[in-house]
């Protein structure tokens, strides 16, 4: 198990890397990402700014004192802040500012096979995951502001077997693009 002070020197000495050489490799931990990135995947990562993201393209920023990998979906329309989404999470991410971002995953290493994430097929791939994954959790916001109409004191829990019905159908929509 690293320390705190382990990760953070981790974490400065690949921004160094990353600055220097402008592309790096990555491996991903965590199962935020799933079904698209897996433990273990080892991710192509590419410097990159917020003016060059497309929607659903798969970024790496710093969050505190750690790197997060996840779905870039847009920008928020108030601020000009970065909106990002795990596509394993039902709701998004806290929105980033531009600086916090380190770059963006081009390719994946899995096994021995390698999956290319740039442009065209690879952008087309990442809009469609992107737009499943928000539309669970935007079917989840709907439920919660129609049940707060009913009792707004109520706080809202969706049946867990509706939860992990939704959950299993982005998950299983997101594979069949991933094949």
């Amino acid at each position: 198990m690293l320390t705190d002070e382990a990760r953070l020197q981790a974490a400065l000495e690949l921004r160094e890397v990353a600055g220097q050489r402008g592309r790096w490799k990555l491996a991903f931990r965590g199962s935020s990402m799933l079904p698209t990135l897996r433990e273990g995947d080892l991710l192509s990562v590419v410097r990159a700014s917020a003016g060059e993201l497309g929607g659903g393209e798969i970024v790496v920023f710093r969050r505190r004192d750690q790197y997060v990998v996840h779905r870039f979906l847009g920008r928020s329309p108030f601020d000009g802040r970065l909106l990002t989404k795990g596509d394993n999470c039902l709701r998004r991410d806290q929105p980033i500012e531009a600086e916090a971002l380190v770059g963006r995953v081009v390719g994946v290493d899995r096994g021995g096979q390698r999956l290319e994430l740039g442009p065209p097929a690879g952008r087309a791939r990442s809009a469609l995951a992107s737009l499943l994954s928000l539309s669970v959790s935007a079917t989840l916001e709907v439920a919660r502001a129609a049940r707060r109409r009913i009792d707004p004191g109520l706080r809202l829990r969706l049946p867990l077997p509706l939860r992990q019905r939704l959950r299993e159908w982005a998950l299983a929509s997101q594979r069949l693009l991933l094949r």
